[in-house]
């Protein structure tokens, strides 16, 4: 479930992934044409200018050797052949300048052995440009398959709850992180998880991708939710103390909240995680806070089980840190409250898409967080949310 909402917003949300907000698996790709040709286009003219006022210029005052700027800034965003061809221009360029003064080839020997030299290195600098941002995407679709493996995307109906979905990696952890979500039909109804790893980078989707396995077993075959949460949070300990695995270091926990919906009935297990919302027709929002709070998996987690009856037509917000989190250029936090009023009707998928548009207005775009949400309504098999009228 995804896309929608400000046009830039858009923009930037849809280049992250498919509709339903999981990563995409379809690769990152190397540069873009449109940025190679700016850069192409800024060389070009700064080369004309350089030669425009070497034309007015004495004789005896050439500067046709500047003409090397243009494959030096070429070579910050274009590859080695355009970047040979513009030395090659600029070749051309000091000759020709040479030849309009009258300054003769020998005079201009020495600033076309500049040219050549500069071109040179540039065009090193461009392969090694290219051969890093090779790497860089090669890691990133070995990243992105990696979170597609974790997160997936839950189907608009599980058992008889609606459900939306999306997730988001933030741009400083690039396609990989530690949030989390699940959504199972089981015989003990519909169970939903969302958790967000402590760090990011690739141990984080390591431990990630271990709760999320443990939920998906234990869920199935463990009718107590309060057990299923004391379980995962001895998988987390144990991971832990596994100090010879690469990147653990001892302190790595998982906040999380679970939810078991039965009917109009939701069961909610909070480990340490921010609270969900409740958000009626009416457009009533509550925070659904444990009466006692619980650490997160992994350091002792053992959450009292709180139920709570959600009216007709009510939705329940699940949701990481990376969404209240948010701040504006002020240093204002995101009012999540506030925007999630937005769930009260229409599409399920709509209002979730129109949360990250107010997120990524709020922080201009700047999301610094993963961000990772799940949307309920439970009992919702005879109206399901994506055909509910606005």
């Amino acid at each position: 479930m995804r896309q929608a909402a400000a046009p830039e917003a858009t923009e930037r949300m849809d280049r992250s992934g498919q509709s339903g907000a999981v990563p995409s698996t379809g690769g990152a790709e190397l540069g873009s044409a449109g940025s190679e040709a700016r850069w192409l286009a800024v060389s070009v003219a700064v080369m004309a200018i350089l030669a425009a006022i070497d034309l007015t210029l004495p004789s005896n005052a050439n500067i046709s050797g500047a003409l090397v700027v243009a494959p030096f800034l070429a070579s910050v965003g274009s590859r080695p052949k355009p970047v040979a061809a513009l030395g090659a221009l600029a070749v051309l360029a000091a000759l020709g300048l040479a030849d309009a003064d009258g300054s003769g080839l020998h005079a201009s020997a020495a600033r076309v052995s500049v040219i050549l030299v500069g071109t040179g290195v540039a065009l090193e600098a461009a392969r090694v440009r290219v051969r890093r941002e090779r790497r860089l995407v090669d890691l990133t679709n070995v990243s992105q398959a990696a979170q597609a493996a974790i997160i997936r995307q839950p189907p608009p109906m599980v058992g008889e709850v609606a459900v939306g979905s999306w997730y988001e990696a933030s741009v400083r952890a690039a396609t990989v992180g530690g949030d989390c979500y699940e959504a199972l039909d089981t015989n003990f109804g519909t169970r939903l998880l969302v958790g967000d790893v402590r760090g990011h980078g690739l141990p984080s989707v390591r431990l990630a991708a271990l709760v999320v396995g443990g939920f998906r077993a234990l869920a199935h075959v463990e009718p107590d939710l309060a057990t299923v949460a004391h379980e995962l949070d001895l998988l987390v300990s144990r991971y832990a103390r596994d100090l010879g695995s690469a990147g653990v270091d001892g302190e790595e926990f998982v906040t999380a909240v679970m939810a078991e919906v039965r009917g109009s009935t939701v069961t909610l297990a909070n480990c340490g995680h921010p609270p969900p919302l409740l958000v009626t027709p009416e457009g009533k929002v509550t925070v659904l806070a444990a009466s006692s709070p619980s650490p997160p998996l992994g350091v002792g987690s053992d959450p009292d089980l709180e139920s709570v009856a959600v009216p007709a037509g009510g939705r329940v917000l699940l949701y990481t840190d990376g969404l209240i989190e948010a701040r504006d250029a002020s240093g204002a936090f995101f009012d999540l409250e506030a925007a999630a009023v937005v769930l009260a009707e229409g599409p399920l998928d709509d209002g979730v898409r129109t949360i990250m548009a107010a997120l990524e207005a709020h922080a201009s775009g700047r999301v610094t967080d993963d961000v990772a949400i799940l949307a309920f309504e439970p009992a919702a098999r005879r109206a399901p949310a994506g055909e509910r009228a606005r």
